[in-house]
C-alpha cells in the first residue's frame, strides 16, 4: 500500500481529494492544518516547531497512510521523505481563488469549520499566495522530494 501526500495552493481541492482518496483506500489521513493549529482548548493557538515535527514524524511511521497540506517547512520533512507519491492538486488559478472566496464566506457563516480565525486580511494573503503558488511555492516543495518518490498531477 502507498503512503501518498497531497499538495497544491490554497483553493486546489487537496483536502477534498485527500478524504476520497483516503476513504477509497481505507488508509488514516492526515491534515498538515490539524497538525499546525491546536484548537483542542478554549483559544487555538498555533503548535510549536517541535510540537509539530513530533507529530509529523509520529504520522509519518505508519505502514500506510494519506496526508494533505501546502506547508513546506521544515516540520513537514518526515511526511515528505516518507511518502512513496506525491499527488500535485493543480486547477487554473481562477477556480482557487473562487474557492478561496466560497469558503471564506462559508466560514464567516459558519456553514464550514476552520482551524483558525478567518480574516479579510488573511483572506487577501491566501488569494496572493494561491495565485503565486505554481512559481514561488511548489518549486520548493519539489526540491524536498526524494528523487525516488512518484509524482504526479491531478
Amino acid at each position: 500500500m502507498p503512503r501518498i501526500h497531497i499538495t497544491g495552493a490554497p483553493g486546489s481541492g487537496k483536502t477534498t481529494y485527500a478524504r476520497k482518496l483516503a476513504a477509497e483506500l481505507g488508509l488514516p489521513l492526515c491534515h498538515l492544518d490539524e497538525i499546525y493549529h491546536d484548537n483542542s482548548g478554549d483559544i487555538p493557538r498555533k503548535r510549536t516547531e517541535s510540537e509539530r515535527m513530533s507529530m509529523a514524524r509520529e504520522f509519518a511511521t505508519g505502514k500506510d497512510w494519506v496526508s494533505e497540506g501546502t506547508s513546506f517547512s521544515d516540520w513537514v520533512n518526515p511526511i515528505l521523505k516518507r511518502a512513496t507519491e506525491i499527488h500535485i492538486v493543480s486547477p487554473s488559478r481562477i477556480t482557487r481563488v473562487w474557492r478561496q472566496i466560497k469558503r471564506y464566506i462559508r466560514r464567516k457563516m459558519r456553514i464550514e469549520h476552520s482551524t483558525y480565525h478567518e480574516t479579510l486580511s488573511g483572506l487577501w494573503a491566501g488569494i496572493k499566495w494561491t495565485w503565486n503558488y505554481d512559481r514561488d511555492t511548489l518549486p520548493i516543495i519539489l526540491k524536498k522530494i526524494p528523487r525516488r518518490t512518484k509524482v504526479c498531477k491531478k
